[in-house]
């Protein structure tokens, strides 16, 4: 590889790291604006005394746990295993063989995907 090429590609190598660098970071901080939503949230809500039983210590019995979102490439796993589980039943049950392509993943991650934004559903 010649000197050129190769520089170029440590450039792109470098600017992906940079990307995911700045992804980590936003999400950093998105996850520490929710902890404090959350936390405004209860205090509205429930009373000093409940709140105070609640604990961050992973060994305590009494925690809350934050959730994350599901990211695109994690609704693409989920899409390809309920897949594989499809394909599978249908091999059990009806002796069928059928085959999906990255298509089908791509369509049922975005197209049959819908985040629950409102309240109460």
């Amino acid at each position: 590889m010649d000197g050129e090429k190769y520089a170029k590609l440590l450039a792109q190598v470098k600017d992906h790291n940079d990307a995911v660098e700045k992804t980590a970071e936003i999400n950093k901080l998105w996850d520490e604006e929710i902890d404090l939503m959350v936390g405004a949230a209860l205090k509205e809500r429930f009373r000093p005394e409940f709140l105070n039983r609640l604990d961050e210590d992973p060994l305590s019995k009494n925690k809350w746990i934050r959730v994350n979102r599901l990211r695109p490439e994690d609704i693409a796993k989920i899409a390809t295993i309920q897949l594989k589980e499809f394909q599978q039943l249908l091999a059990d049950r009806h002796d069928t063989d059928i085959q999906f392509d990255q298509s089908a993943v791509d369509f049922l991650a975005t197209d049959g995907y819908s985040p629950c934004t409102e309240r109460g559903r």
